[in-house]
């Protein structure tokens, strides 16, 4: 019973004193928009970061169509060297031929690779199996750090190597199991040392002849947003003719941003290169990440420095209007736990609609930034319900803690007070 007449005498009050409370639940509701809204656009900004990252980790490289001397550029840690040869072939057009007695023709099947329904007019090769070739320099390697991290991380501990040797050498070939599956074959182990040739059975044109298959490789490799067929087929150097295409050289470094300066000095030095440009992107963001993770720190510092003297401020006025009520409470018969109960409860009531107003109040800012602001940012501040209900919960939880310190040296304050003293004033 003692309970429930709290409960009622706490609701009614918190009505009645609507001013005041408005006051109370304002500060309150600022506090959860600032810290939302902060904390919100760091968490976008990470977000942002881990996208480029996971969409775009082999595309970590500067391209040049020159050598350049790794002694002048210190921030390269790896080095592709590739000459490509696409004929402008559909896979159906290719026959692949192993030990000089099995035939196998490509078959033009898309359909494991693609769900996206083209449109008339769509030029073929966007939606047909292309057949191209890449050759491999010793000096360099095929799969770079950043393209085994990116496989790792979407396919586990699962080998690049299905069977063989992933090193490249003179008269020898590696296929991917993509490619052998277009013709028709398993990518079985027991292919590892069979001659493969392949040719145009139309014109006679001869792409490769008698290499031995030494690997087999796995083309989830190359599932990336911009790499997704290349290195299907890998050959030496060696053995590429002058149908090839000159060689271009690619540069890796540690990191994206490292890769950016790099491409930065590259082109300093008036040299033609070319490289992603969402390694811009990530660099322009993570400085933005930089400078937010200081300016967030330093805010929340000063905000949570000023916010005990905003609400003592404010507490302060709310006792002194309350004073006389409290006193008359304890006049009436309550206990002074009674009392401070009642207090508490008030102060709940203002948590509570502070929690709805600056959830509300922070929505339509966030919505403000997003229209105005994301372009110039190059960042979007996409809240989850369960952070912005966490972070809530959070601010609203260190609010109450506070508030019932503070509602408590009140309610002490008032008990050590003579009551008809108190209600003579």
């Amino acid at each position: 019973m003692r309970i429930r007449a709290c409960f009622y005498m706490a609701s009614r009050n918190f009505l009645a004193k609507r001013r005041t409370m408005a006051k109370l639940s304002a500060a309150y509701a600022m506090v959860i928009v600032v810290v939302l809204c902060l904390f919100s656009y760091r968490e976008s900004i990470n977000l942002q970061l881990n996208t480029i990252v996971s969409k775009s980790a082999s595309a970590c490289y500067v391209e040049t169509s020159e050598p350049l001397d790794l002694a002048d550029y210190p921030a390269v840690t790896e080095t592709k060297i590739i000459r490509g040869f696409d004929p402008l072939l559909t896979i159906d057009q290719i026959t692949l031929t192993i030990n000089d007695s099995e035939n196998h023709v490509g078959v033009d099947d898309y359909s494991y690779d693609f769900v996206t329904e083209f449109l008339p007019g769509t030029q073929k090769d966007l939606y047909s199996v292309p057949f191209k070739i890449d050759a491999y320099s010793p000096e360099g390697v095929i799969f770079s750090a950043q393209d085994r991290r990116e496989f790792t991380d979407k396919n586990g501990e699962a080998a690049v190597l299905i069977a063989g040797d992933l090193a490249p050498h003179e008269g020898g070939i590696i296929l991917s199991d993509y490619m052998l599956q277009r013709f028709g074959l398993a990518p079985d182990k027991s292919l590892i040392g069979s001659r493969i040739s392949m040719v145009n059975p139309k014109t006679g044109e001869v792409y490769c002849q008698d290499l031995t298959l030494i690997g087999i490789i796995d083309s989830r490799m190359f599932y990336t947003e911009t790499n997704r067929f290349n290195a299907q087929i890998i050959i030496a150097e060696a053995n590429a003719t002058e149908a090839y295409a000159p060689a271009v050289y690619r540069y890796y470094g540690e990191d994206y941003s490292s890769t950016y300066r790099l491409a930065l000095a590259i082109t300093s030095d008036n040299i033609r290169c070319r490289y992603n440009s969402l390694l811009e992107m990530y660099n322009v963001i993570e400085d933005q990440q930089i400078i937010v993770g200081k300016v967030v720190s330093i805010i929340l510092v000063a905000f949570f420095a000023a916010l005990p003297v905003s609400v003592l401020t404010v507490l302060y006025f709310y006792y002194q209007q309350q004073k006389n009520y409290r006193q008359m409470q304890r006049a009436m018969g309550m206990k002074d736990r009674d009392v401070f109960a009642c207090a508490l409860l008030e102060q709940l009531y203002c948590l509570l609609a502070a929690a709805v107003i600056g959830t509300l109040l922070a929505q339509v800012l966030i919505m403000l930034v997003n229209v105005y602001f994301s372009e110039v940012l190059s960042v979007r501040i996409d809240v989850r319900t369960e952070t912005m209900f966490l972070l809530l919960f959070a601010t609203t939880g260190a609010l109450l803690v506070f508030t019932a310190v503070v509602t408590g040296i009140s309610s002490w304050r008032l008990s050590r007070e003579s009551i008809a003293a108190s209600l003579s004033q």
